[in-house]
């Protein structure tokens, strides 16, 4: 019951038919998933070996998380009217943590993101080809003929953009090196890689163009040897620009300075630094706004950046707490790899979704967004299903031992010795529990990244 809410709000956050589908208008099906999932993790079986429930606030993640939430109500300027839009994030984080608990359900987990996108991409068709269920053609006429949806947060083509290009990692990890036959697996993976092109073709964002072709290589090339890499790197360094090039809108890549949507971005991100300068908490949770005088009009703009929206909201330390989540995030996916075939895989697909968001974040505005909440809740599970694989969640007591002519692990768990060898480099962080203070180092390291590049666009562009 637990799993099937998880899912139901994962479909619901791309889907969301209560923005387009007759009768479902204002209608709120979230909180009844949510008290559903609730009610699922209280009544749960906790006699399974392999899916015994995790025991709360055991990872880095949930600790760091909760402190994020916490200052964001602290900071508020009316702490109280914010707790019912942020409780329910945070249930976001949790639920997906604590109903992840076996490979199988992680793995089902992205598969359901996978067919959520191709849903958004078939919605998206349809606008294309004159079957205009989600009644999308006005808002994608506003856009100038650039494709857009009618959805709370996919009514921009940009956004829709950079939510389409992670359905190639999740395609790539999920079905291409997956289990099957060759025709099953190109079969699975065209359809819904060709319906993604053809939308993203039409939403003409040039960011979502650079960012995906940047997935599709890393994604390729995790776990291949070195001189792979350096050899794919330099190849698509060479000829990816004029592949680029080919796309729609990318020649205006060269005359940034004059584009209008730029230069309103820039006057808003530099109205967001002045926030973080002038005050130490921001204006807080969702109250920052910007508007720009444009011949002779005052226009309210918004942000199109994760990081200057939680800049201009929380300020310096509310953008600290928020960049520690993510670093969080990065240290898993750098210190725990699979232990088995299919926990690679899993930890392939949740790499490029957490690279994804990370570098979306400088075009795109979607920080307090459901997506992040339970992006971060999937990687913590992944986390814990590593730890319980490897046997080092609970030390086994010395009459609890194996005997000596038997394996300690099953074979499937246990990696060969020249990859064993190849990932010892990452083996001083391993284990990795608490948050320390190297984790706040790399988020302060973090931080001073995000400033300098915020300072850089402002003064470049």
């Amino acid at each position: 019951m637990e799993f099937t809410a998880v899912i139901l709000l994962l479909t619901l956050y791309f889907i969301h038919p209560q923005d387009w589908l007759p009768g479902m208008a204002g209608f709120n099906v979230i909180k009844p998933v949510i008290a559903l999932g609730v009610l699922g993790l209280m009544n749960r079986k906790r006699n399974s070996v392999m899916g015994a429930p995790w025991r709360f606030m055991r990872t880095p993640h949930e600790w760091i998380m909760v402190v994020y939430g916490v200052y964001i109500i602290a900071t508020a300027p009316a702490p109280g009217a914010i707790i019912g839009d942020l409780v329910p994030l945070l249930v976001y984080f949790f639920l997906t943590l604590h109903v992840l608990t076996s490979p199988q359900r992680l793995e089902g987990f992205l598969k359901w993101w996978r067919w959520s996108l191709c849903g958004v991409a078939v919605m998206g068709l349809g606008v294309l080809v004159g079957v205009d269920f989600t009644q999308s053609r006005a808002i994608t006429d506003m856009e100038k003929g650039r494709l857009a949806l009618n959805h709370w947060n996919l009514n921009n083509p940009n956004a829709l953009g950079h939510t389409l290009i992670t359905i190639f990692p999740l395609l790539y990890f999920g079905v291409i090196r997956g289990k099957g036959g060759m025709f099953t697996k190109v079969l699975k993976t065209l359809v819904p890689a060709a319906m993604a092109c053809v939308c993203l073709w039409e939403t003409q964002s040039k960011g979502a163009y650079v960012v995906g072709a940047a997935l599709l290589v890393f994604s390729v090339l995790l776990g291949k040897p070195w001189w792979l890499k350096i050899a794919v790197v330099a190849l698509t360094l060479g000829a990816g620009g004029s592949l680029l090039s080919m796309l729609p809108r990318m020649h205006e890549i060269s005359s940034l300075r004059s584009e209008e949507g730029v230069v309103g971005r820039v006057m808003v991100w530099q109205i967001a630094r002045g926030v973080t300068r002038s005050t130490v908490s921001g204006e807080g949770y969702k109250q920052f706004t910007a508007s720009i005088r444009w011949e002779g009009k005052v226009v309210p703009k918004a942000t199109h950046s994760s990081y200057v929206q939680i800049g201009g909201d929380l300020g310096l330390p509310g953008l600290m707490l928020y960049l520690s989540v993510l670093c969080c995030g990065l240290r898993t996916m750098v210190s725990y790899h699979g232990v088995s075939p299919q926990l690679d895989r899993l930890r392939g697909a949740l790499f490029a979704l957490l690279l994804a968001y990370i570098a979306s974040g400088w075009l795109i505005n979607r920080s307090y967004q459901p997506e992040f909440f339970m992006l971060i809740g999937a990687i913590a599970a992944y986390q814990q299903l590593c730890v319980r694989a490897s046997g080092a969640l609970v030390p086994k007591p010395a009459s609890a031992a194996l005997p000596t002519d038997q394996p300690s692990a099953p074979p499937l768990l246990r990696r060969p010795a020249a990859r064993r060898r190849a990932r010892s480099w990452a083996r001083w962080l391993v284990p990795w529990r608490r948050y320390g203070l190297l984790d706040a180092c790399c988020a302060y390291a973090a931080l001073e990244t995000v400033l300098w590049t915020w300072d850089y666009v402002i003064t470049k562009l």
